[in-house]
């Protein structure tokens, strides 16, 4: 009777060494578990760490935290779904409030820089929602600032400054972004309550990075997206766009439809700034923004301050001077960004359509009898005789015979010479067919005549 086998009816499984947990970090388990393809996994792993962090957050390292931030990148990447990506990206943001104290910056730090390492790996599908995550996160590391009434700003400056805005390792698309969405956020954070002294440090690290950065394309940024929105953010800013926006001819009708619109929009606004209305889809924030109240003088002086230090280069200097002669316009109620229309009109010119056609006209009839007479002279040197061009050759030897380079412009009058025998012997020939041509016609049989 044969035996059995005894793995029949069983899969083959290869052997594998078992690891012991307690070998295993448990942040390295996490970021496993965060990274994983099942989405159900990946949920269970955001509550526990939830959890976790609550308990061990204080006692992390920084390389441990480093790790955890790698499985939340790549936990995010394989979200889908516009509502699974936001729920996701507020549950990451409020991941700062799981850690007391000075672990919460670390954690922060950890953040940009792995999104500053990772962005260049992000592509165009996945853009989109990694760029909400990073303005949910920063928005919600200034809401961390705020409930410990900014005590901690000068702490979160250095690090936005070394690990974002001044750090030549981030990638740059990261870096614009950064500064894209840096006022609005800490405009929904605090808003109005801000006072002078709050927004200045909060913008301190861009004056830096203007003053000692590299980046043109970053510089350009940071002068439109900082300095030139609180520009235009204030009620003077507000009122001349405005009046710029407006288009010189309009008739009757569209402008009274305009102006019904424009009531309506304005109607709906205050009652959503009365009813303080949120936005769900954007974090329950509210619909507008509020105004950012900048002490320009301050600004000004500080901008001067950074532009006259040692080292500076002379291009960023003059852009940080003309940043304080703006901002001291400003404060005298001055808006600086009003392009100045007379000196835009002078440098076009004025072109009067009748005179440029004529003119146009004339260079091709010109153009044009150019051609016609060069067709003529090509015909009239096709009916030259041989005598003619016997003359011509003997008076180009003669005038090539007086020059001083003596051997070679010899060899190059003989060359020209047997270009003109050349040509006055097949000219010849061409005469000499054309003599022969009637009397051929006049012996041919009359059939083929016809």
């Amino acid at each position: 009777m044969k035996s059995r086998p005894k793995n029949k009816g069983k899969k083959f499984v290869p052997q594998q060494k078992k690891r012991k947990l307690s070998v295993v970090s448990p942040e390295v388990l996490f970021a496993q578990k965060l990274a994983a393809n099942d989405p159900i996994q990946r949920n269970r792993a955001v509550k526990k760490l939830q959890k976790w962090l609550q308990l061990r957050g204080s006692l992390l390292t920084k390389e441990e935290i480093m790790r955890i931030w790698k499985g939340l990148h790549y936990c995010f990447w394989m979200s889908d779904k516009p509502l699974i990506q936001e729920e996701l990206a507020e549950t990451i943001g409020h991941l700062i409030h799981c850690f007391p104290g000075e672990n919460a910056l670390v954690f922060i730090e950890c953040g940009l820089i792995t999104e500053g390492r990772e962005w260049v790996g992000i592509d165009q599908w996945r853009m989109d929602k990694f760029m909400m995550l990073t303005r949910r996160f920063l928005r919600q590391a200034f809401n961390f600032l705020s409930k410990d009434n900014w005590e901690k700003v000068n702490n979160m400056i250095d690090i936005f400054s070394s690990s974002v805005i001044s750090n030549p390792t981030a990638t740059l698309g990261f870096r614009l972004h950064f500064t894209d969405v840096y006022l609005e956020e800490v405009a929904k954070a605090g808003g109005e309550e801000f006072g002078g002294d709050i927004i200045l440090r909060l913008i301190e690290p861009f004056a830096k990075e203007l003053a000692e950065g590299d980046d043109e394309r970053l510089a350009n940024h940071i002068e439109e997206r900082i300095y030139q929105h609180l520009m235009r953010q204030t009620e003077i800013g507000v009122a001349s766009e405005e009046a710029l926006d407006v288009p010189g001819e309009i008739s009757r009708e569209e402008s009274d439809d305009d102006s019904d619109e424009d009531a309506e929009m304005e109607e709906e606004e205050e009652l959503l700034a009365q009813n303080e209305v949120k936005d769900p889809r954007a974090g329950n924030v509210s619909v507008s923004l509020p105004r950012l109240k900048a002490d320009f003088n301050q600004l000004a002086d500080h901008l001067y301050k950074v532009g006259s230090a040692k080292g500076v280069n002379s291009k960023r200097r003059t852009l940080l001077y003309d940043l304080n002669k703006q901002f001291k316009d400003l404060s005298q109620n001055v808006y600086p960004l009003i392009p100045n229309l007379s000196s835009e009109n002078a440098k076009i010119p004025r072109i009067r359509v009748g005179k440029e056609a004529e003119r146009r006209s004339k260079n091709e009839i010109k153009f044009q009898q150019k051609i016609r007479m060069e067709k003529e002279d090509f015909k009239k040197s096709l009916k030259r005789k041989p005598e003619d061009l016997t003359e011509e050759t003997s008076e180009l030897n003669k005038k090539q015979k007086t020059e001083e380079n003596g051997d070679e412009t010899i060899d190059d009058t003989v060359d020209d010479n047997d270009d003109l025998t050349e040509k006055i012997h097949t000219e010849d020939e061409m005469l000499a067919e054309m003599e022969q041509l009637p009397q051929k016609m006049v012996h041919c049989p009359l059939h083929i005549c016809q």
